[in-house]
């Protein structure tokens, strides 16, 4: 996971958008991040992991109403 996530970060360098990193401990920090990710001044959550994830993500970011992408790595 985190050879790929280096892979992504060197891709994401390239982009015009804005991208903040997180590594999480627990879904519970998860989805509090995501909970707080639009006070914060995000408008979008890129999930990188597998089904697991996103099983855990989904709920927090279907209540946020956030824009979700998903980068496939379970």
């Amino acid at each position: 996971m985190r050879r790929r996530l280096r892979e992504l970060q060197s891709l994401h360098s390239r982009s015009p958008h804005e991208f903040e990193w997180n590594l999480t401990a627990s879904a519970g920090e998860m989805r509090e991040r995501i909970r707080n990710a639009r006070s914060a001044g995000f408008d979008a959550v890129v999930l990188v992991g597998g089904d697991g994830t996103v099983h855990e993500a989904l709920p927090a970011v279907a209540a946020e109403r956030l824009p979700l992408g998903i980068v496939p790595c379970g």
